[in-house]
């Protein structure tokens, strides 16, 4: 297999460098000349897998029991900063270095944007969105604690029931407006089971 290499000189514990396997799979189909082409593909990375040992074969797995075709597969050098240091080592470049913070940070700010516009409020008697009419700066983020703030460090959120359920309708190739409908007999069957619960407890 060909690879080419960067040879980088680092300082100890500036940056750390990690091979990530690629493989490209492909369905192949006939065009009206008779020519082989490429109909779809998938492009799978070792990284995309959150336990490398038994996820990723079955990721790859999936792709073959779906009629995919192994393509290609190549190595990656991939690298991760440790210090300012270290990036000034991986890329010289200031033009470039500005470049991939840019980068960078306009991924993470739709991240953070995004998660903001799908919160949902918790306990309504209907889909309603936690915020409406709002601005967020993502400097600040929301509240005390800068909800959504670049400068926080992100974590792990828990999706609320509403979320989960809207995830899982995505996933069964509902459109919004069918989704919509599910949702708003969500709603109301919560509201029922709450007003008897009440009724009881009296």
């Amino acid at each position: 297999m060909a690879t080419s290499t960067v040879d980088v000189t680092t300082e100890a514990g500036a940056l750390s460098t990690e091979k990530v396997t690629y493989r490209k799979y492909v369905k192949l189909d006939t065009d009206k000349e008779g020519k082989t082409i490429v109909s779809d593909q998938r492009i799978l990375a070792e990284a995309d897998s959150k336990d490398k040992k038994t996820l990723l074969a079955v990721n790859w797995q999936k792709a073959e029991d779906d009629g995919f075709l192994l393509f290609a597969q190549n190595d990656v050098t991939t690298y991760n900063v440790k210090t300012r240091e270290g990036f000034e080592l991986l890329v010289p470049d200031e033009e470039i270095r500005m470049y991939v913070i840019n980068t960078g940070l306009s991924t993470i700010q739709t991240a953070r944007a995004n998660a903001f516009m799908k919160a949902m409020k918790e306990g309504a008697a209907e889909p309603e969105p936690e915020y409406n009419d709002a601005t967020l700066d993502l400097r600040v983020g929301v509240g005390e604690d800068g909800e959504y703030s670049i400068n926080k460090t992100p974590s792990r959120r828990s999706l609320s029931d509403i979320e989960k359920l809207i995830k899982t309708l995505t996933s069964l190739g509902m459109t919004p407006e069918q989704q919509k409908v599910v949702l708003m007999s969500y709603g109301a069957a919560l509201t029922q089971v709450s007003a008897a619960t009440e009724e009881a407890a009296a």
